[in-house]
């Protein structure tokens, strides 16, 4: 029986948190690197929203070319990416070439996490496909805050083009490891190799799929939402220095990580993904009401931002667990995972202006309570509906050997 290489899932574990390093060290940095290039408002916010445009538009892509190049091609390719963007950054003289690195660096981190989870699972036996993609969960909320709540004590030392040159030697430390281990992440002989326009239409009749994204996205939606706006809230409605602020939004984005690892333990001890979704997004409702309720005291409020973000952790664990369940064949999770990082991305695209409308039009922070509910309201939808396809499909619950078996053999 097939052994879990535990190395090489920490290994590709590990290069996504680099890879989502790319998306935390830019607020931190941001006051420095508008004072050096000049850069407007508009366009320091299109610095900070280039990998979710991306990622709205380009996952599925990526995730469907992956089958066709091969998942570990891709991944070295999008680390590859990462680092010339990086390293052009570095370098930049004017917000065109800034820019510009962005959509490289945003582009290779999109190929990055869509082809990680496949990589994952060559190199895990099926008894343990949940539990490893649970755990992958992890590489957004921990690679993000790690840089957000260190690089304020590396800017002054190394300024913000230092902090990009180092970010960009690790990635390419990660790219040399992954090689270094490609022997685990070898795909089964025989897999056959179709394009990627059929490997994205065969994914797009997967219902557990688009089950699985309409929750990720109502979640990223709320979660990406509260940590865009908490800093501004922070400063501009509680006084808080801008420091103070980035650490305390630090601290919620880390809390992310507790509930990942448990929702990833939950769905190992065979937990329904449809019951954690459902009980995930009702508690995200309850804790939003709360947030938002200016009658409560502020430790009160930033305790039900930290209980947000670390229950609400268990979802996105949950969602990537389904990865191979609702994937047609092994060679879909790339695809199912790139329409997951779709979902999650427009939610990061849509969620941060429409509060910010809403709070305008309403005339208070209180007026975002309406669309956190909306979001939640929808992910329980999301959650009950595939409770409903898995009860349909028993297999699509468990962790799918015949899927592997039916390719050929075991991943790896």
């Amino acid at each position: 029986m097939q052994k879990t290489s535990w190395t090489a899932v920490g290994i590709a574990i590990f290069s996504g948190m680099v890879a989502a390093a790319a998306i935390g060290k830019v607020p931190p940095a941001l006051p420095a690197v508008r004072d050096q290039l000049g850069l407007t408002m508009v366009e320091a916010g299109w610095v900070m929203s280039t990998f979710a445009t991306l990622g709205s538009c380009c996952a599925l892509f990526f995730g469907g070319a992956s089958a066709r190049v091969g998942e570990l091609r891709l991944t070295l390719l999008g680390l590859a990416m990462m680092v010339l963007g990086a390293l052009l950054g570095a370098f930049a003289q004017s917000y065109t070439l800034l820019l510009v690195s962005r959509v490289l660096e945003g582009s290779g981190f999109i190929a990055v996490v869509v082809t990680l989870p496949s990589l994952i699972t060559r190199s895990t036996a099926p008894r343990d496909y949940r539990l490893a993609l649970g755990l992958w969960s992890i590489y957004l909320p921990f690679g993000s805050s790690v840089v957000m709540l260190t690089a304020p004590f590396l800017l002054p030392s190394l300024g913000w083009r230092g902090l990009w040159l180092v970010l960009a030697g690790v990635t390419l430390a990660c790219a040399a490891l992954l090689y270094r281990m490609r022997q685990r992440f070898v795909a089964p002989a025989n897999t056959a190799k179709g394009p990627a326009s059929g490997v994205i239409l065969e994914t797009l009749r997967s219902p557990g799929a688009w089950c699985l994204t309409a929750a990720f996205f109502t979640y990223t939606l709320q979660w990406f939402t509260l940590m865009v706006w908490l800093p501004s809230f922070l400063v501009e409605h509680r006084g808080l220095s801008v420091s103070l602020a980035g650490a305390l939004t630090a601290g919620v984005v880390a809390a992310n990580v507790p509930g990942n690892i448990f929702g990833g333990w939950l769905v190992h001890r065979d937990i329904r993904r449809g019951t954690l979704i459902c009980g995930t997004s009702l508690f995200m409702l309850a804790c939003a009401f709360g947030i938002f309720d200016e009658r409560l005291p502020d430790a009160l409020r930033y305790g039900l931002c930290l209980l947000f973000t670390a229950v609400g952790g268990i979802l996105p664990a949950a969602a990537f667990s389904g990865l191979t369940a609702h994937a047609p064949s092994p060679r879909h999770i790339g695809a199912v995972n790139g329409l997951l990082v779709q979902g999650s991305n427009l939610g990061q695209f849509i969620g941060p202006p429409a509060i910010a409308a809403a709070v305008t039009a309403g005339g208070g922070w209180h007026a975002a309570t309406g669309i956190m509910a909306g979001a939640a309201v929808a992910g329980v939808a999301a959650g009950l509906l595939l409770r409903v396809i898995e009860r349909t499909q028993p297999d699509a619950r468990s962790a799918p050997a015949d899927h592997a078996l039916a390719e050929g053999g075991g991943p790896g």
